[in-house]
Order: structure tokens, then C-alpha cells, then sequence
């Protein structure tokens, strides 16, 4: 093996200027490989956490219902005041049982109980519509990451304070400390305290969401201690319909509904480009597996002579033929692990110079070891690959009409 290997180092030497072109290639050609595989992977998770990172994956509700009073009479002849077509769900009764169950699924992360309504926000002579949703903020966390996202005032959610989002404090005029009152449909207004102002980076959320106490939100819209949402978060993201899918055998009378069927434009954007990432891959492996085998089928058309000598002595077919399969690993190998530094780098000042306002990265990028190591073994099973056919064609050489006719 040993002089296998050193037969393989003296005919790339030979060659100095065809093996550094082919070196040089492979290199940029890894390097193109890992900048762009990276960098769409770092896309494809930007958008995701973007959009998904911080909303439920997985919903839960029982099958919606017209709101009760959307028809009265009125001298016995039935109206209606208010929009038939608007919906209210059911509560959960049994929702302690699910979400245990949902808990103890290891491909579900995190669960949030929620209990939900419409009502209104009132301040002074300002009214708007607003979304009632009472959570325990600690399991809430674990989807919104709420804690975090507060810009002013406390995420403690005690009793008689909520939480409300940046643009409805600025459509209310109101800051942590105000009094403001929550109003239902047909309700008597209560008084509340905002204990903090949150940023969820959702501008319908910042505008809508009005968060409070669990247990308090299901007294105000009259679910006594029931919840009439559960939300969940799996790990694998694309993993979600399977789930759901599951659950929904396992809890047939509920509606069960995963991210991937309420986003499908979003899903088809996902998967378009995660496919144009590997076509690229494909493509640029494609070059260096043909440029390696062009190059080492013009060396051992060079060295033919050297061959039928080296035959000639007593070396075997076989061992002939594994020189140039061995310069096609080194070949790959050597070129794979320039291109690597050169792609890791290349990453590296995109990010330095491709910033948004606030210093942050436009497209994080996260390099890991296992990515790049699967690369660089391809590249060189690549290279290896180009070398079979230049090996069968050394290894069919006849040595005595080589030393011959030269």
C-alpha cells in the first residue's frame, strides 16, 4: 500500500500544473459548496423561526359552534344583531388529560393551555378589539418565549394585571401601572392594572393579544376552570403533520390542526428551496467528479509507457489500477479540506459584512462539524469515483505493445 501510495504522489508531481489547476478547482468548487449550502440552510431556518419559532406547531380545539347570540326575536320574529357567521369554540373539559398525555410524547416539547375569546379594551374614550388569552406564562415561554419579549414594565402575570403588546399600548396611550377595563360582548366592563408591555415581533400579536392569568381569563369568559385551546411545539418542525395527524386518530372528536396545513404556500417555499439546495450540490459534485476523471485520464494516457514498464516488472493489474484510485482520493481529499477553509471563511465575511441596523446578522449562520466533515468525504468519495474509469483503462494496457510502439 505503501508504494501504491507513493507511485500515486510521483505522478501527481509529474504533473505539477495539470494536479494544481485540478487542485485549485476542487478547492473552489468545495468552497462555492459549503458557502451555499450553509447559507440556504441558514435562510431556511431564519424563516422558520421568523414565522414558526415562537407560534404553536400543533392546535387543538373542539369543533367550532355559532356564538349563542347571534340570533334574538324581537316582537317573535327572530333577528340577528351580530355576525352569524363568527364562531366560538367549545370549551375542553377533559384538557388536564390531554395536555398530560401531550407531555409526555417525546416528540412534543412544549404544550400551552390557553383559554380563549374575543372582547374589548377600553381606556378613557378609546376603544379596540382585542384578543383575551389566559396562559400560564412559564408554559407559555416555552412557544412565545414572553419573558423575554417584554419591553416595559413585568411579565409577572398576578392577579388583576395583563399584559398587552407594544402597538395596543400606543393605539390606548397606556404604559405599565394604568388601569384600563376588558369588556365582553354584552358584559359589564372589569378593571384591570397593565403590568407589562410586550413584543412578540408580530405586529397583529403586539396589536391583538391582551394576556392574563389562566385561571382568571377563564372566569372572565365564562369557562369556569376549563381552557378551550391547547397549543403545542414538537421538535422536528416538518414533523408536525405526522403528529397531528396521530393525535387526531387518538382524540377523533377534536379538531387537530399542525402549521404545515395552515401555511402550505410557506411549506412549498420550504421544501423549493431545500431541493434547489441540493440540486445545486449535485451539480457542483458533478464538475469535480467529471474535471478529476478528464485530468486523470489524460495522466495515464501521459504515463502509459510508465505502466506497461511497471506491469512489465511484475505489478500487478490490480495495484495499477488502485494508484489511480489513490490519486483520486488525495485529489478530492487534499482539494475538499483547502475548499473548506476557504468556504468557512467566505461565511464568515458575509456575515461581517451583511448586517441589519441593529449589528445582527441578515442570515445566521450556523456552522456545524458534522456538515462540513460530510462534505469533505463526499468530495473525496467524488474523487475516488473519477478515478475508476482513467484505473480500467490503465489496467487494460498491454505492456508489451505500450514499451513497443511507445
Amino acid at each position: 500500500m505503501r508504494f501504491d501510495l507513493k507511485l500515486a504522489a510521483r505522478f501527481l508531481l509529474a504533473g505539477k500544473t495539470q494536479t494544481g489547476l485540478i487542485f485549485v478547482g476542487i478547492a473552489i468548487g468545495v468552497a462555492v459548496l459549503i458557502f451555499l449550502t450553509f447559507l440556504i440552510s441558514g435562510l431556511g431556518d431564519d424563516i422558520i423561526d421568523r414565522t414558526i419559532g415562537n407560534s404553536p406547531h400543533i392546535t387543538i380545539t373542539r369543533e367550532d359552534q355559532p356564538l349563542q347570540f347571534a340570533q334574538r326575536s324581537f316582537n317573535g320574529r327572530p333577528v340577528i344583531p351580530e355576525d352569524a357567521s363568527r364562531t366560538t369554540r367549545e370549551t375542553i373539559d377533559e384538557w388536564q388529560y390531554i395536555v398530560r398525555g401531550l407531555e409526555n410524547d417525546r416528540r412534543i416539547k412544549s404544550v400551552v393551555p390557553v383559554a380563549d375569546g374575543p372582547g374589548f379594551i377600553l381606556r378613557g374614550d378609546l376603544e379596540e378589539a382585542v384578543a383575551i388569552r389566559g396562559m400560564d406564562l412559564e408554559a407559555a415561554d416555552g412557544i412565545y418565549d414572553i419573558s423575554t419579549r417584554i419591553v416595559n414594565g413585568s411579565p409577572d402575570l398576578v392577579a388583576g394585571t395583563i399584559l398587552i403588546g407594544v402597538t395596543l399600548a400606543e393605539k390606548i396611550k397606556a404604559g405599565p401601572g394604568d388601569a384600563v377595563q376588558i369588556r365582553l360582548m354584552g358584559e359589564d366592563p372589569e378593571s384591570y392594572l397593565i403590568g407589562g408591555i410586550f413584543d412578540l415581533g408580530v405586529e397583529t400579536l403586539n396589536q391583538r393579544w391582551v394576556l392574563m392569568n389562566r385561571e382568571r381569563a377563564a372566569f372572565l369568559l365564562g369557562f369556569e376552570n376549563g381552557v378551550n385551546v391547547i397549543e403545542a411545539q414538537v421538535n422536528e418542525v416538518f414533523q408536525s403533520q405526522y403528529v397531528a395527524a396521530e393525535w387526531k386518530h387518538l382524540l377523533p372528536r377534536f379538531q387537530i390542526d399542525s402549521w404545515e396545513e395552515a401555511n402550505r404556500q410557506l411549506l412549498v417555499g420550504l421544501q423549493s428551496q431545500e431541493s434547489s439546495s441540493y440540486t445545486i450540490q449535485f451539480f457542483v459534485l458533478l464538475a469535480i467528479t467529471l474535471a478529476v476523471s478528464s485530468v486523470l485520464a489524460i495522466s495515464a494516457i501521459q504515463r502509459s509507457k510508465q505502466i506497461g514498464i511497471l506491469k512489465a516488472m511484475g505489478i500487478r493489474t490490480r495495484r495499477i489500477g488502485r494508484v489511480f484510485l489513490l490519486q483520486g482520493a488525495v485529489l478530492g481529499f487534499a482539494g475538499s479540506l483547502l475548499g473548506s477553509l476557504l468556504g468557512v471563511g467566505l461565511l464568515y465575511f458575509f456575515v461581517s459584512v451583511s448586517r441589519t441596523a441593529d449589528g445582527d446578522p441578515i442570515v445566521p449562520i450556523t456552522l456545524t462539524v458534522t456538515g462540513i466533515s460530510a462534505i469533505v468525504l463526499i468530495t473525496t468519495a467524488a474523487g475516488t469515483l473519477a478515478a475508476y474509469f482513467p484505473a480500467r483503462r490503465s489496467a487494460k494496457l498491454d505492456p508489451i505493445e505500450v514499451i513497443r510502439d511507445g
